[in-house]
């Protein structure tokens, strides 16, 4: 049985606990990085994707509510339109921004 590569992309090292729980997964790969550069994305060859989940800014200190999922959506708006195959799941934190 064949297990499929995960990538995780993050701005920053995790630490070691959240390490811990993601080296559960086999064939799991960090990668320092952000889903709003072409470059960053280019090294994890995303454009091989089959699935791409792209998880909330949740360390954000933007107040503003409209504003606080912009990264997500723009990354989501983006890999749409370079990736037309692969299936995006985009986490948001405010209900209001559903709609984008």
């Amino acid at each position: 049985e064949s297990s499929i590569p995960l990538v995780v992309m993050n701005p920053s090292m995790p630490t070691p606990a959240e390490w811990q729980s993601l080296a559960y997964f086999e064939h799991i790969y960090f990668v320092v990085g952000t889903p709003l550069e072409r470059y960053d994305l280019d090294r994890v060859r995303f454009q091989t994707a089959s699935r791409i989940v792209i998880f909330a800014n949740n360390s954000s200190n933007d107040n503003n509510d409209v504003l606080s999922d912009a990264n997500t959506i723009f990354a989501f708006s983006m890999l749409s339109k370079l990736n037309k195959q692969v299936q995006i799941i985009g986490e948001l934190t405010t209900q209001s921004n559903v709609g984008f």
